[in-house]
This record gives C-alpha cells, sequence and structure tokens, in this order.
C-alpha cells in the first residue's frame, strides 16, 4: 500500500502532498513544534518548521485515508536517514495527538 506522500521534501524526508488546510491556531502550532522539539525533531537547514505543521496535517490527511499509524511512522522512517524508526512513530503519534481530530486518530 503506498501512502499518499510519495517524494521527500523535507530533510526529515517527509513528503508533502498539498499544502493542507490549517486550522491549528499559532499557539497550537507552537505546542506541537516545542513538543516536536522535546523529542529531538526539528526542521534541517533549507525547511522551516511550517514544513513539520504541513506534515501533520497530511499524516491526519493519511489516517482519514487509511492508514495506520504504523504505516505512515514506517514510510517516514524509510525516506528519512536521520530518524530512527522511534523518532519517527514519535511525529506520528505527536502529530495525531495535536492536529487529528479524536475519532481519527484514535
Amino acid at each position: 500500500m503506498k501512502l499518499s506522500r510519495l517524494a521527500p521534501t523535507l530533510a526529515l524526508g517527509l513528503a508533502l502532498l498539498s499544502a493542507p488546510a490549517a486550522n491549528a491556531t499559532p499557539q497550537e502550532d507552537r505546542a506541537y513544534l516545542d513538543a516536536l522539539k522535546g523529542y529531538g525533531i526539528r526542521p534541517d537547514v533549507g525547511h522551516s518548521a511550517q514544513d513539520l505543521v504541513d506534515e501533520a496535517h497530511n499524516i491526519c490527511t493519511d489516517i482519514t485515508n487509511g492508514f495506520t499509524a504504523q504505516e505512515i511512522a514506517e514510510t517516514i522512517y524509510m525516506v528519512n536517514p536521520n530518524l530512527n524508526r522511534s523518532g519517527a512513530t514519535d511525529l506520528v503519534d505527536i502529530a495525531m495527538a495535536a492536529y487529528c481530530p479524536p475519532q481519527v486518530a484514535w
């Protein structure tokens, strides 16, 4: 099964399908980015914090489209040489907690 995100576009190896419609407030985005930072996940040179926020919304889209958190994390891990499996899982879990509707996320 292929994820909707095919080509890596972030230094983290994440891929963006399209710019998601963001309904989060700047404070929610900051809390998400701070949570990632607490796990050592930051945007690399040439990429922005907004790229990580956009990717979080794409993770929710993938969940809505029927992919499991494990499938998404494995894909993120496979395209990112700088993030281990645990980091990829953390990224997905934090994104789901921050942005995915409860009925979708859990």
